[in-house]
């Protein structure tokens, strides 16, 4: 077990993409801090757990949060949640586009039979 883990800042992207994903080794991530920031108006983090093979929507979405202009969110719903080999957290920003939402979060990742 490795606790602490931080993956540094992260674009969101207009169309959903990969922001979280167990690295070889990895069986499982747990989630213990994630902080989102939107710089700008009308930017909505829609956050999906996607199991492996999967794609995001409405099955797997955990959370879609409208956020104000520089507002920072830090996302309860997702802590505790983990992320399962090949899995992967993924998230979109609502389709406004540029660089509007950023996220940094902190993981315990575990392998084996820890």
């Amino acid at each position: 077990i490795k606790s602490g883990v931080s993956i540094d800042a992260q674009h969101v992207p207009n169309a959903s993409g990969v922001l979280v994903s167990p690295i070889t080794g990895v069986t499982r991530l747990t989630i213990t801090s994630a902080t989102f920031y939107a710089n700008i108006a009308g930017a909505t983090a829609n956050l999906f757990i996607v199991p492996s093979g999967g794609s995001p929507g409405i099955s797997n979405q955990v959370t879609s949060k409208a956020m104000a202009v520089n507002e920072t969110y830090t996302a309860p719903e997702l802590i505790g949640q983990s992320i399962e080999a090949g899995g992967s957290l993924q998230a979109n920003d609502g389709g406004v586009g540029g660089t509007d939402i950023s996220a940094v979060f902190t993981v315990t990742e575990f392998s084996g039979d820890s």
